[in-house]
């Protein structure tokens, strides 16, 4: 899988200072066995102290908890200040001061003073009061973590669109999709999870604005289909994913051709633009496929279950169109009854923009994508 296994968990730590529990900034930090330390999570305390964090990590690396004391702002002759602001002398000796009373710091720096700390005296036309600065408090390594093991998407900045189908056209990046025709979520076994978008004909699909947006930009677009009906012999299309151009003709997308060949259409009208066609495969009914196109710049490139079935040159993506795209049909600008659609169920339905997720043969995902991204 190009998704890449992770452990998330959860820690709970206590602050206290002076035996009283404080409200800090809380750092979690991670000693794998490589020896490369790196944070693996942040957070703060409550007033009572609390601190809860989320954190990524393995759980055979050591973790370690860290309490960090504000650092302040240096002082700077006739800096404006506000309530509650903590300046830090030029030659720290373990004092801050806090603001109680706004105002402007002087133009030379005051003798500071620490003997008489919770007293507020004036500096310039403000009012600081002394209050102690604590090295950090590191605790760990932490046992008692409550792990658990989920995948992340190293790429998932880069997603623009992912549909699980469990909740409706509910999109984990926020894209707005509508039904077309009688397309409909169906539980009536589903493909993944819950749900499974389920598409008849040429009316029936789903579709927003274009996501992608940048006919320059590499991309990747896959999901996995169960075809519960498949085209005839007589250059029948059902369209998996497409956009029609602004043009009479003209439409980018992929399709099954004769229930037995993958079509991918690069036009922007009679033939300025490629379309390219797969050799003749073999496709069942109700089986799982996994199908991805994929554009890295320079080339398309089409993979069935993680093998490539279509390679092109070409160095235009995904054309800028004011077309809505869609899955499961595609239509002819024009010739609006002139469409495509698919008898099948999709599921998991995922667009990347900026990356080419697979340029040769792979291993295709067999469970939902995930939707975190990489550690901190």
């Amino acid at each position: 899988m190009a998704e890449t296994d992770l452990w998330f968990g959860t820690l709970t730590a206590t602050v206290r200072v002076e035996d009283l529990p404080a409200s800090r900034r809380v750092v979690a930090i991670e000693l794998p066995a490589d020896g490369e330390w790196r944070v693996c999570g942040a957070g703060a305390s409550n007033a009572e102290g609390v601190a809860t964090l989320p954190i990524t990590g393995l759980p055979t690396s050591r973790i370690y908890a860290v309490a960090i004391d504000d650092w302040g702002r240096p002082f700077a002759p006739g800096m404006a200040v506000a309530y509650g602001d903590l300046i830090r002398p030029t030659q720290f000796v373990g004092w801050m001061y806090q603001v109680t009373q706004p105002g402007a710091l002087p133009a030379a720096e005051p003798d500071w003073w620490n003997a008489r700390a919770g007293i507020p005296q004036p500096v310039g036309t403000a009012m600081l009061q002394a209050i102690r600065h604590y090295q950090p408090i590191a605790h760990g390594p932490v046992s008692d973590i409550e792990w658990e093991e989920k995948e992340f998407d190293p790429h998932w900045d880069n997603v623009v669109a992912l549909l699980h189908f469990d909740e409706g056209l509910s999109d984990e990046k926020g894209l707005a999709w509508s039904f077309d025709g009688a397309a409909s979520i169906t539980s009536a076994g589903p493909i993944y999870g819950s749900g499974s978008l389920l598409c008849d004909g040429p009316d029936d699909g789903c579709s927003t604005i274009n996501p992608i947006n940048d006919p320059l930009a590499p991309f990747t677009i896959e999901t996995t289909v169960m075809f519960t009906s498949l085209p005839g012999p007589a250059r029948e299309r059902s369209a998996l994913w497409g956009q029609p151009s602004d043009g009479s003709y003209g439409e980018y997308g992929l399709s099954l051709l004769n229930g037995t060949n993958i079509w991918l259409d690069l036009r922007g009208g009679h033939s300025s633009h490629p379309s390219a066609q797969s050799d003749d495969l073999l496709f069942e009914l109700f089986t799982r496929y996994h199908l991805a196109h994929t554009f890295d710049g320079a080339h398309h490139r089409v993979f069935i279950n993680g093998l490539m079935v279509i390679e092109v040159e070409f160095s235009t993506g995904w054309k800028n169109t004011s077309q809505p795209f869609s899955i499961g049909m595609m239509y002819m600008p024009s010739y609006r009854s002139s469409r495509w659609g698919a008898s099948a169920k999709f599921d998991e339905f995922r667009i990347t923009k900026g990356i080419a997720r697979y340029t040769e043969d792979f291993t295709p995902q067999t469970v939902p994508f995930p939707n975190v991204g990489p550690p901190l």
